[in-house]
Order: C-alpha cells, then sequence, then structure tokens
C-alpha cells in the first residue's frame, strides 16, 4: 500500500515526537495514579476526533476533553491530585506542567487555524496548523483540517498533492474514524493528477465500493469510477489477467446501471464509454455501437464525441459487413467476375458511365467482391463522388485487409480531397499499406506530412524519420523530393532515422478463406507469433511444421517468403516466392516482391513485365522507369500511356508518373529535334555535295549560251587535239596490241609512253582538277597538260557566269577523263609487264587499247566535230537585219531616223564564228551611219545584198555581203585596212583574214558606194 510522500524533516520531527509521547505514556500506566506517596501521574486522555465532514466549527466546544485542573483516573472519575511531598518527585511535576503548557499552547493555535479557516483565510489557517503540528504531530484533526485548507488554497486546479499527503496520513494516524470519512475527498483529489495517483486512487476505490449499497459512505458513481480505474489498468494487460479485469469492469458497470436505475437518473457519459469501449475490445460490436449511440445522443458536447463518430461509423461498417457476410460464398460468382473484368476494361478506356454501370452490377452479384469495392471506389473518387468512394474503398480494407492497394487508395482520397479533416483516418490506413508493403517509399512522405501537422513531439520526431526515408530511397528526379527536404528543415530539430520497417507477415485473408481450416489455423498462429511478439523464428518453425503436411500451397509459401524476408534471409525469400509461382503463376504481387529482391537486372525487368501483364500498375510505372533510365524512350511513353489510362489520382505511383511522363515527353521531343536537325544537316550535307558533284554544264551548253566564248573554247580544243591526243594518246591502241600480242618491245613502247603520259609514276602529289596548280599539272606530263586545258575551259565558262562540269555533265570530257584514270592506275603493271601472266598481259593490252580509243581518234574526231559546228554559220537576211537593229539601238544612235533597204538574198554557209561574223557586220554597220548621219540630210538609209559569186581560177564559190550607204564621204579600200581612229577598220579586216575572209568597197548604182565582205561558201551536210 503506497504511503503519502512526506518531508524529511517532517518525517525526524514525527519520529522524534513518537518516542516522546511513548516514554510519558509508559510512565502513566506504569504508575497508575494513587494517593499514596510515591504515586506517579495522572495519565492525560487522547482528543476526540472533529467532525468528518466539513471544516471543525470555531464555536465548537475544544476539540480535546484535557483539563490542566484535573486528571482522569483509572476508572474515569475525575479526582483532585494528591500532593507528592516527597523530595524524590520534583522532576516529574515539572514535566507535567510544561506538558500542560503545551496542551494550552495546542488548544490555542488549532482555534487560530479553525477561525482562519471559516474566514477563507486560507494561508492564515494552514499557518496555524503547521504551528500546531509542531506541538502535536500528526494529530488527525489538525492533519484533516491543513488538508481541506491546502486543498481550499489552490488556484488554477492543479494538483492537490500536499493535501493529499495530508490525508493520506489519516490512513495511519485514524484509519478507523476520520479516513473511512475523508477518502471520498482523497479519491477526487487524486482525480486532479493524472495518473500520478493512479495505484492509490484504485485501492481506494474499490475499497470504497465493497461498502454495501445505501452506505453514507458510498458515492453513486462509484462502481463507474472503479470500472474506469480498473479499464485503465487492464489495456495494459494480456492473456488471462486481461480477461479476469475485464470481468470486474463489466461487473462494477452492471452494478452501476443497478444504482442508476433506482435513483432514476440518466447513465454518466463515463458510464457509456467504458461500456462501449469494453464490447468493442471484447468482440461484442453491437453492445458496442449501442453505448457509443446513447452517449453521441445523450452528451453531444463531450469533449470525446468528435473522436467517437468515426469509431461509431467504423462499428457501423462491420455490422454491414457482418450482414453482408451470411450471403458471400467466398469467390465472387461468373456474373460478378464478369462485370468486374468489364468494368475494368471501360474504365481503361475512359468510358466511366459503363465503368460504374458494371462495377456496381459486380457488387450488386456478388456483395463480397473487394476487389470490386476498390475499383468502384477509385472511379467513384475520380468523379468527385468522394463520400461514396470512401464508403467503397473501407468496405474493400475490411473485406481484404491485406490488400495495400485500398489501404493507399483510401488514405490518399483523405489526405488530398479534405485537407485535414480525415488525418487520422489516412494516417491510419497509410500506415496499415506500408507495414504491408515497407518497399513503398511514398507512404513516408505522406505520413511524414500528416504528422508534421500535429503539435506533439513525439508527432514531430515521426514526421522526421518519415522524410528522412522518404529521401533515402526517393530518386533523384522525384517531384515531392523537394518538398520533403523543406519540410524536414522546417522541423525544429533533426533525429537519427531508424532502420527499415520489417515486413510484417499479415496472412492473406482472402486466400485464407478457402484454405483447410488447419492450414488457416497455423497461419494464424504463426501471425501472431511473429507480427504482435516478434518471435519470427518460432513463426518460421510454425510455418515449416504446416509445410510438412501442406505442401505446395502458394499462400503458405508466400507466408514463409514474408517471414524469411523479416529474418533478413533474402535468398529463402526468393526461393519460396519462386516456388509458389510455380503453383500459381497469376500472383502479381509476387512477381513484384521478386522484382524487389532480385535488383536491377534481366530477372527484375522480367518479373515486372509479367507483373504488369497481370494488371499491377506499380509494376506498369517501374517498367516505364526503367526504360526512361535507359533512354529508352519510346518504349517508357508506351507503359506511361498503359499506366495513366488504367490508373487514377489516387495510385501511389500517379505524382511520380505525371511527372515521369512530363520528362518522357520533354526528352522526346528534344531527341525528334535533334533527330531532325541532324536528318536536315544531312540532307543538306548530302544534297550540297551531289550538287557540287553534279552541278555545272557540259562545254556545248556553255557555247551555246555564251556564244563569245566559242574563238578561246576552240582554241583550247586545237590544243587538247594536238598537243595531247594527236601526238601521245594515240598511240595507246597500238601500245594496247603489242602488249596483247607479247611483242619484245612493246614493254619498253609502253614504259616510255607512260612516262610521257604520266610524269612521276603512279604517285599523285596533287588533286585533279580544280584543287590542281598549273606546276602541278605540267609535272605529271601529257596527263598534267589536260588537266590544266580541263581548268582553262572551266575559267572561260566562270568569265561568262556559267559552271563547266566536264567530269560529269560532258559527253566528250567525262569518258576522256575517265579513260586518263583507268590507264594511270595500271601505270605499275604497264612499266613490269613480264611480271604478268600471259592472260593478264592480253587484259593489259586489251584495256589500254580500248581506252587508246576513247583518247585518241573518238575524242579527236569529237573536239573538231564540237569546233566545226560552232565555226559554221548560215547567213540570211534575218541574220543581218538583227545585227542592223542591235546597232540601231546603241546609245550613239538613239533617235536616229534610219531604214533598212534589203536587196536580193543569196542564203549560203560560211566558216566563221557567229561572234566574230556580228563584230565583222556591226562595225561595218556603224561606220555607215556615222558617216551617213554626218554629211546626209533626212532619213537615212542602208541596204543590204547576199550574193553567191563564183571564182573563175579556183572555182570556189564566195559569199558577197554588201552594205550601202548615200553616204558621200570618201571611203577607199586602204582607209579600210588602216589603223584611223576615226574610219579605220583594221582590226576588222585581221579578223577577216583569220577565216580566209576580205572586205573592199565598190560601187553601186543607186548607192554611194558599198562595203562587200566575202567568205568562202561552205557545203554542209545533215549528219
Amino acid at each position: 500500500m503506497r504511503r503519502a510522500r512526506r518531508p524529511l524533516h517532517r518525517i525526524l520531527r514525527v519520529a522524534i515526537c513518537s518516542l516522546v509521547g511513548l516514554g510519558v505514556s509508559a510512565v502513566g500506566r506504569g504508575e497508575p495514579p494513587s494517593s499514596a506517596p510515591g504515586g506517579g501521574l495522572p495519565e492525560l486522555p487522547a482528543p476526540e476526533p472533529w467532525p468528518t465532514r466539513g471544516l471543525p466549527d470555531p464555536e465548537a466546544p475544544n476539540t480535546t476533553s484535557r483539563d490542566p485542573a484535573g486528571v482522569t483516573d483509572s476508572d474515569g472519575e475525575g479526582e483532585p491530585p494528591t500532593e507528592n511531598t516527597s523530595d524524590g518527585d520534583t522532576g516529574q511535576v515539572d514535566e507535567l506542567e510544561r506538558e500542560r503548557e503545551r496542551l494550552r499552547e495546542f488548544e490555542g493555535v488549532v482555534l487560530q487555524g479553525r477561525r482562519a479557516a471559516s474566514d477563507e483565510r486560507w494561508r492564515e489557517a494552514i499557518t496555524a496548523y503547521e504551528a500546531a503540528l509542531l506541538l502535536y504531530d500528526n494529530d488527525p484533526q489538525v492533519l484533516r483540517g491543513l488538508g481541506h485548507a491546502r486543498f481550499s488554497s489552490l488556484k488554477g486546479g492543479g494538483c492537490p498533492e500536499r493535501a493529499i499527503e495530508d490525508l493520506l496520513l489519516l490512513e495511519v494516524y485514524d484509519p478507523r474514524n476520520l479516513w473511512l470519512r475523508e477518502r471520498v475527498d482523497v479519491l477526487r483529489w487524486m482525480a486532479k493528477c493524472g495518473d500520478r495517483y493512479e495505484a492509490e486512487r484504485l485501492r481506494i476505490a474499490l475499497e470504497i465500493a465493497e461498502l454495501p449499497l445505501g452506505d453514507q459512505g458510498r458515492p453513486a458513481s462509484i462502481d463507474v469510477e472503479a470500472a474506469g480505474l480498473l479499464w485503465g489498468k487492464a489495456s495494459r494487460l494480456e492473456g488471462i489477467s486481461r480477461d479476469k479485469m475485464l470481468d470486474r469492469v463489466r461487473g462494477f458497470l452492471a452494478q452501476q446501471a443497478q444504482t442508476d436505475e433506482r435513483a432514476n437518473v440518466v447513465a454518466a457519459a463515463q458510464t457509456l464509454f467504458l461500456r462501449g469501449e469494453v464490447a468493442r475490445v471484447t468482440g461484442d460490436n453491437v453492445a458496442a455501437l449501442d453505448a457509443f449511440s446513447q452517449l453521441l445522443s445523450a452528451y453531444p458536447k463531450e469533449p470525446r464525441v468528435k473522436a467517437l463518430e468515426r469509431v461509431v461509423e467504423e462499428l457501423e461498417i462491420q455490422r454491414s459487413i457482418a450482414e453482408l457476410a451470411k450471403s458471400r460464398g467466398g469467390r465472387p460468382t461468373p456474373e460478378a467476375q464478369a462485370a468486374y473484368e468489364g468494368g475494368r476494361e471501360a474504365t481503361a478506356s475512359g468510358d466511366f458511365d459503363a465503368a460504374e454501370r458494371e462495377l456496381r452490377n459486380a457488387v450488386d452479384a456478388s456483395p463480397w467482391f473487394p476487389r470490386a469495392q476498390y475499383e468502384l471506389g477509385q472511379l467513384l473518387a475520380r468523379r468527385g463522388r468522394l463520400t461514396e468512394a470512401i464508403e467503397h474503398l473501407r468496405l474493400a480494407t475490411v473485406m481484404e485487409p491485406t490488400d495495400y492497394h485500398a489501404h493507399m487508395a483510401l488514405g490518399l482520397v483523405c489526405f488530398k480531397e479534405f485537407k485535414g479533416a480525415r488525418d487520422d483516418l489516412a494516417k491510419k490506413h497509410f500506415g496499415v499499406a506500408l507495414r504491408l508493403r515497407p518497399d513503398l517509399y511514398q507512404l513516408h512522405f505522406y505520413l511524414g506530412e500528416l504528422m508534421s501537422r500535429e503539435e506533439g513531439a513525439e508527432e514531430r520526431e515521426a514526421a522526421q524519420a518519415h522524410f528522412r526515408r522518404f529521401i533515402a530511397a526517393a530518386p533523384p528526379e522525384d517531384p515531392m523530393l523537394d518538398g520533403a527536404r523543406e519540410a524536414l528543415r522546417d522541423l525544429q530539430r533533426s533525429l537519427t532515422a531508424p532502420g527499415p520497417m520489417e515486413a510484417a507477415p499479415v496472412p492473406p485473408r482472402a486466400e485464407l478463406e478457402r484454405l483447410d481450416p488447419d492450414l488457416q489455423r497455423r497461419i494464424d498462429e504463426a501471425y501472431v507469433v511473429g507480427a504482435e511478439y516478434g518471435d519470427w523464428r518460432r513463426a518460421q518453425r510454425l510455418l515449416l511444421d504446416a509445410r510438412s503436411s501442406h505442401p505446395g500451397v502458394p499462400a503458405l509459401l508466400n507466408e514463409l517468403a514474408k517471414v524469411s524476408l523479416a529474418l533478413g534471409d533474402e535468398t529463402r525469400a526468393r526461393t519460396y516466392w519462386e516456388e509458389s509461382l510455380t503453383q500459381d503463376a497469376e500472383q502479381p504481387e509476387v512477381h513484384e516482391r521478386l522484382a524487389i529482391v532480385s535488383g536491377p537486372g534481366v530477372d527484375a525487368d522480367e518479373h515486372w513485365e509479367i507483373a504488369a501483364r497481370q494488371g499491377s500498375l506499380r509494376a506498369r510505372y517501374q517498367l516505364a522507369r526503367r526504360a526512361f533510365d535507359g533512354l529508352r524512350l519510346v518504349e517508357a511513353s508506351r507503359h506511361l500511356d498503359l499506366y495513366r489510362r488504367a490508373a487514377g489520382p489516387y495510385e501511389l505511383d500517379w505524382e511520380q508518373a505525371e511527372a515521369l511522363a512530363a520528362r518522357t515527353r520533354t526528352r522526346l521531343r528534344s531527341i525528334a529535334g535533334v533527330l531532325i536537325g541532324l536528318l536536315l544537316a544531312l540532307l543538306a550535307w548530302g544534297g550540297a555535295l551531289v550538287y557540287r558533284r553534279y552541278r555545272g554544264d557540259s562545254l556545248a551548253v556553255v557555247i551555246e549560251i555564251a556564244p563569245k566564248s566559242v574563238p578561246e573554247v576552240a582554241r583550247i580544243l586545237s590544243l587538247i587535239r594536238h598537243e595531247v591526243l594527236k601526238h601521245n594518246t594515240s598511240f595507246l591502241v597500238d601500245v594496247g596490241h603489242d602488249l596483247s600480242r607479247g611483242g619484245d618491245d612493246a614493254a619498253a613502247r609502253a614504259t616510255t609512253l607512260f612516262r610521257r603520259l604520266f610524269e612521276g609514276g603512279a604517285e599523285e602529289p596533287a588533286p585533279d582538277g580544280e584543287g590542281a596548280a598549273p606546276h602541278d599539272m605540267e609535272r605529271r606530263g601529257i596527263y598534267g597538260r589536260f588537266l590544266g586545258y580541263c581548268q582553262d575551259l572551266e575559267a572561260v565558262a566562270r568569265t561568262h557566269g556559267r559552271r563547266l562540269n566536264l567530269r560529269r555533265r560532258d559527253p566528250v570530257f567525262g569518258p576522256m577523263l575517265t579513260a586518263f584514270r583507268r590507264v594511270k592506275r595500271r601505270a605499275r603493271d604497264v612499266r613490269s609487264p613480264k611480271s604478268l601472266s600471259a592472260a593478264a598481259r592480253k587484259r593489259l593490252g586489251q584495256q589500254l587499247a580500248l581506252d587508246g580509243a576513247v583518247l585518241g581518234r573518238e575524242a579527236s574526231e569529237q573536239l573538231a566535230g564540237m569546233v566545226e559546228r560552232r565555226c559554221l554559220v548560215e547567213v540570211d537576211g534575218e541574220l543581218l537585219r538583227s545585227i542592223f537593229h542591235e546597232v540601231i539601238q546603241e546609245q550613239q544612235f538613239v533617235g536616229l531616223d534610219t531604214r533598212l533597204v534589203v536587196g536580193g538574198l543569196d542564203i549560203a554557209s560560211v566558216r566563221i564564228f557567229r561572234t566574230d561574223l556580228d563584230d565583222i557586220l556591226a562595225n561595218v554597220f556603224r561606220n555607215s551611219l556615222a558617216s551617213s548621219r554626218k554629211y546626209t540630210e533626212g532619213p537615212i538609209e542602208l541596204g543590204i545584198s547576199l550574193t553567191r559569186e563564183l571564182d573563175e581560177i579556183t572555182a570556189l564559190e564566195t559569199l558577197a555581203i554588201s552594205m550601202m550607204d548615200r553616204s558621200p564621204e570618201p571611203l577607199t579600200n586602204e582607209m579600210l585596212r588602216g589603223r584611223y581612229a576615226d574610219r579605220g577598220m583594221g582590226i576588222t579586216a585581221d579578223l577577216l583574214s583569220r577565216y580566209d575572209g576580205s572586205i573592199a568597197v565598190e560601187p553601186r548604182e543607186t548607192w554611194s558606194k558599198a562595203v562587200v565582205i566575202r567568205f568562202f561558201c561552205v557545203e554542209t551536210t545533215d549528219d
């Protein structure tokens, strides 16, 4: 039995006073009062007890019957004391006098205390009572008064510890009188001190409750108070001791109900609460629901009402589930299963109306269908009907306690949509889901958020621990990572993060319902031993014993795997899960667990793939994340599309999947942009190469477009014919024939020819074409000279604004360049033909003969034909008119009134370049117009005529081009051939001489004169 705690100085004072009192009493009892000489002092009577209720009355007589004027003898009658004349008794008389003085002082101080207490001067009362205790320590009446004074002096409703200690001393010094009357007050005062006096309260309450009904010292509410104290102790016990204590609680509550019924009063809130709690703990949900419902209706302002509302809601769900359980038959019906599958397909396709209709059909067909309840709750949450969603999700968690999907979904709906109103429910279901799947690291973030909202220090420490676990497990790209770090910084102090949560092997109820009853009992026993008592080794032994009699059961193997994982043996856990899959391959959660324990690698990817095909959304997200990390962005996008089509915002990985989808789209766009840019760059580069390679014109096109380039081109072509082809490459045919026949001097002739063609052997110090310098070309011999002439032709084309592509666009020079390269590649074989076999030498000779034909006669004829075709001009009246009109358009003749008179026109072809002919005729027209403008008036007339003439000596036919004017200015042949600045046409005469032409001044009828230009006629034939 616990005693009140007292200060040390009071304990010492009590001990000393007790010893003194015992000594005085021993003297009185050993020597009873007598008139005989030598008699002892009379015994002082003990004080009478004070009233047990209220404070002592200040007007009442003295609380003690001690009389200083007389004493009481052993028979109880007052007698005057007999004087003791013995000299030896002087010390005893003095001691008696001092004791009487102390008694008078004690009574005075007590009287002061009583009067101060009646006036509610509690401090004075406490001082007086403490002074009285210094005189007579532990006096019961003083202790009672002191305790009440101290209790009344308290302000603020704190714990009256010292008052309780004073009254507890009554149990020692007056156990049969004042203590019995004051223990009710002590019990009520102790209730203000929390659990400090829990044991004393229970003991005192049980003592009071043992009093018979109707006793004045037994309060009407003592039964419920004793029941409440017993309930607090029972909640900390287990097993048989707890059951016995609960029986006592039920007995006190039943006795309290009788008391309330006799008194015709409503049951107190505490009574109803205890009835409900005891019934709920013992599994009587109906009685618990009835008691809690009465409490909510009778005491709506009770502080516990808010928490009890959710308890009542949970009990109502349990009652509805119990009613549903009567109609369930284990597995869903085929109709329900078909409707469920149809609902999932409709959800994935986005047809929410059809999905809801199908899922409701599934629930109606099989009310005990937890997966259908879960899918329906998810769908309703996505459609914004949160109340219905929570109802179905909670049904799913109760029907299938191990379905962590349902727990997570319910927690996420409460967390995201109710803004703190249902944090307790969210925290509860997040905790269950985390216990079922410790690998779901996102749950730590949500639990950290929930616990950080609470004010308690323990909750804040737990929040920090959860945030640390989340940060340690989350990948760097997790969108919630920054929020977790910021929340962790906002918390007041840091704590050491606890180790990873152990996986609790909760029995899969849905599987156990279809198991053998004996196996079900063994799995349940293993669960209790392991999960509730932490004895995993014993749980493993129980499951192994069960396996010996029930081999190959997937549910049992899965439980063995979970227990092994809790023991840290991942290898054995993997073995059990793999064996379970051999019995039943359709277990997506088992594939998930195997993927997790397998770590990164092909095995994990295979299990994630299988789990995703079997409907696991978490596996689908993991596949998307792994594909993204492996830069398989198209595959990641495909997995994310499948995940987002089937999942909703209340899936655990939804935020991470949304963030990953955004990153995947961004990266795909970036890669697509880069690829398109590279493709365009590649196309541009290839196009540039192709354009550069094949752009340009052939030589014939350049001559046709730019006729003024013909003379220079003809000069270069003539050089090529004479210097390259005629005296060099034409011998390739003979050399080839000699090599083919195996002539004795064939090798020497070939070596000499190749030295002339390709100086420097097979080495080529500089690139061909535009990149080669002229000296490089000369150093390469005839071939280099040919390339130099090709460059000259390209330069002529560029002068006239054209690009020449002889290698790929010209039908004459292209084969020539190709033949040169083929011949050059065989230079080494030509230098040492004896090293070749007869067949190889014959093939070499044949090739040289063919290339020589290309570079010899064929090329020469083609070049000659190209020059000849460009040197033949058909002269007719239209040609003369066009030249005349070009001249009169010149700046010096603009506005001049001219007229051209055309005479006879004999058309003929002459050998001259068109541009040279144009220059000659235009120069003659300019001279005639200038002279006519200077020396004639009125319109200027010029005449033209074409006449074919036959030379009698040479019999050659010539064409005479006559250009007449009416200018009186004289013009002679000498003047035409002279170098006069004003009228001289010497340059024209020199140009005519190149083509065997002539110019002369001749008279004409009706004209002042005529300038006649003659060319030899050329007979042309059609090709």
